[in-house]
């Protein structure tokens, strides 16, 4: 009965996925269409552009069930390894967070050469997880660090935000779907750091957490270079 429960849940989920894609797809071409005759009409272009951010989260918490079913069945998280420049990764992150946050700096500073073969596309999942809960979760009106160095074979990214993370919640931080007193409905699954974590895991590296009142909070992401 538990395989045909793991294979039902395996089964919802690919079908759920891929029936997803067609209505998602038209949905995304429709509202760039309207963007596009919108012309001067400010109005419409926001729609436009909200429906758009709609179905790309629609699709993100699709892709994060997936990842989540691959993870506890022991598919793992599927990587794609490419020479791929650390740096240059968090700098994009924090230029796409920084289009939709006003209130919040992303300051993003480099040490070395944190390069390696990674998979760039799961690190951009990763690391949009972490610098978007520091947006969300940090004090408002704080800056977010995101620092980045080379060290003893290894590269790192420290993710910092001021404010303190409950300590009842820290036993149960990184389990997906771990409920959060303060949560808001917008905030999703309670899968980012779950997925994020496996990620690091999938590369043999780490994720890792700091959190008091007194020093913030610092999620660390440590991966081997090789």
């Amino acid at each position: 009965q538990l395989a045909l429960a793991r294979r039902f849940e395996q089964w919802i989920l690919a079908i759920g996925s891929h029936d997803s894609r067609n209505p998602l797809g038209a949905i995304d071409g429709s509202a760039k269409l309207l963007a596009l005759r919108a012309g001067t009409d400010d109005r419409t272009r926001e729609v436009a552009a909200r429906i758009e951010r709609s179905v790309q989260r629609i699709t993100n918490i699709v892709g994060d069930l997936l990842d989540l079913s691959r993870e506890r069945h022991g598919g793992g998280i599927p990587l794609v390894p490419v020479p791929t420049d650390l740096c240059a990764v968090c700098r994009e992150v924090a230029e796409e967070i920084r289009s939709f946050t006003t209130d919040r700096t992303i300051d993003v500073a480099c040490e070395g050469t944190p390069t390696g073969n990674w998979d760039s596309q799961r690190l951009t999942q990763a690391l949009s997880n972490l610098v978007g809960n520091a947006v969300k979760h940090g004090e408002p009106g704080t800056p977010i660090e995101v620092r980045v160095r080379a060290d003893d074979g290894s590269a790192i990214v420290e993710v910092h935000n001021a404010g303190a993370i409950p300590s009842e919640i820290m036993p149960t931080l990184f389990e997906p779907f771990a409920s959060r007193s303060d949560r808001k409905r917008h905030d999703g699954l309670g899968l980012g750091l779950f997925i994020a974590q496996s990620i690091a895991h999938a590369h043999r590296g780490d994720l890792h957490v700091d959190s008091s009142p007194e020093r913030g909070t610092t999620f660390r992401l440590v991966l081997p270079a090789a």
